[in-house]
């Protein structure tokens, strides 16, 4: 510890001089200007227009995440994942729609996810959501 407090004493300009050039070149700017001017691009690849039902699937009881999904009337053994946290924004099902078993009309596109990530469904991004009359 001696020797490094003679160090510094020693070399104070230099350590000093370092200092200040360290402080106003050698720390990242919080100011980042092609954060700015870039635009975020959403990796799409198919869109897909149907009609089906929207069911609420719980994995565990009491579990924070407990999916919404969609099941298209022309194939009942595919579900879409509305509302996987990772992969689509946060409020991709609104609250209104949020009832088991709710018939409707949607538009969605299908969100890419990486190579050997595994889900329980394929997450999609609604575009357009409208109710069908059969729910009356």
């Amino acid at each position: 510890m001696q020797r490094f407090c003679r160090f510094l004493v020693a070399n104070r300009r230099t350590v000093l001089a370092g200092l200040l050039v360290f402080m106003f070149y050698g720390f990242p700017s919080c100011y980042d200007d092609e954060a700015i001017t870039n635009t975020v691009e959403i990796p799409c690849e198919e869109i897909i227009e149907e009609d089906g039902m929207i069911f609420h699937r719980i994995i565990y009881e009491g579990e924070e995440y407990n999916p919404w999904g969609f099941v298209p009337n022309s194939n009942p053994y595919t579900g879409f994942d509305l509302t996987a946290p990772t992969f689509l924004p946060p409020n991709n099902l609104p609250e209104e729609f949020r009832i088991d078993s709710l018939r409707v009309h949607l538009k969605l596109v299908k969100a890419r996810i990486p190579e050997g990530v595994r889900l329980w469904a394929e997450p999609f991004i609604i575009l357009k959501i409208n109710l069908l009359e059969e729910n009356n």
